[in-house]
């Protein structure tokens, strides 16, 4: 991996996310063009790096919303 990678990683996405943030799509329906476009990636290893992309935060968020609702429910 060389610097032009990382910085072509950066940028799809930095306007990855900001373009998922202002228009309310999905990440994976802008990173994965990027990333075919910007990086060169075959489109079956861009869809890949999309779903790994999105599986931690959802999972995170999954975590802490389990852990709240558990810990505020009555525990009879």
């Amino acid at each position: 991996m060389n610097l032009a990678d990382v910085i072509g990683g950066l940028v799809t996405g930095g306007v990855g996310g900001l373009a998922s943030g202002f228009l309310g799509v999905t990440a994976g329906g802008i990173l994965v063009p990027l990333l075919i476009l910007i990086l060169g990636k075959d489109q079956q290893v861009a869809q890949g790096i999309s779903l790994v992309a999105q599986v931690v935060p959802t999972s995170l968020s999954g975590c802490v919303t389990g852990i709240e609702r558990w810990r505020y429910s009555d525990r009879t």
